[in-house]
């Protein structure tokens, strides 16, 4: 989370000028700031396709990570579907939160 923060403040200092821009003529910060939550929503969605894939990977070849004498120990069942939901949420969760976190910060230091 504190990485996608940096990367999101990154992302405000290469379009400080156009966002600047835009909150001259009156914008809002969501608005003047919409090209950095685009990259963001991007990055979330590419990460939990990236996850979600290793994910189904590991799960359906289970005796790859996991030597096969504990998997009669270990008895777990994921409802993939499910998993998946979680994941995908998750990563927009933390994404939306840490856009909003830094936008909130962005505009405070501006004000």
């Amino acid at each position: 989370m504190i990485i996608l923060s940096k990367q999101v403040t990154i992302w405000f200092y290469e379009h400080n000028e156009r966002i600047t821009i835009f909150q001259l003529h009156g914008a809002s910060i969501l608005y003047s700031a919409s090209t950095v939550l685009k990259y963001a929503m991007l990055g979330a969605l590419s990460a939990s396709l990236i996850v979600s894939g290793i994910f189904m990977f590991i799960t359906n070849n289970l005796l790859l990570v996991v030597p096969s004498e504990l998997t009669t120990v270990i008895n777990t069942t994921f409802v993939l579907k499910y998993e998946i939901a979680k994941l995908f949420g998750l990563s927009f969760g933390i994404s939306i939160v840490t856009i909003f976190g830094v936008l909130f910060k962005y505009k405070i230091k501006n004000d």
